[in-house]
């Protein structure tokens, strides 16, 4: 991958894909939470390391999650509680978000 290649919208889109796979949500919410999620990610991102970094996060909560219940996955209110306390613990980790109000 270039350089540039992770800001090219086939790219983002792969990543919404699975983000949507994983998502809790059912419906029309689980296609507007993949991508804002997404793009929450996007625009925290820096670099293509940093923006994998955190997709990678992200997406190993939801396994972990996934996991904990058995293969399937929890109610989405502890699902959205759950991962919004894990960006907040990345923020914590040295990612410094740039807009604090922001998930």
């Amino acid at each position: 991958m270039s350089g540039e290649d992770w800001r090219c919208p086939a790219f983002r889109e792969n990543i919404i894909c699975k983000l949507h796979f994983w998502s809790p949500y059912k419906g029309p919410e689980k296609i507007s939470w993949a991508k804002a999620l997404e793009n929450h990610l996007f625009r925290r991102s820096r670099s293509s390391e940093e923006y994998l970094n955190l997709f990678s996060k992200v997406l190993d909560h939801y396994k972990s999650l996934a996991g904990k219940s058995g293969g399937s996955l929890p109610n989405t209110q502890c699902m959205e509680t759950d991962l919004l306390a894990a960006l907040e613990n990345m923020n914590i980790e040295g990612t410094a978000n740039p807009n604090p109000h922001m998930f």
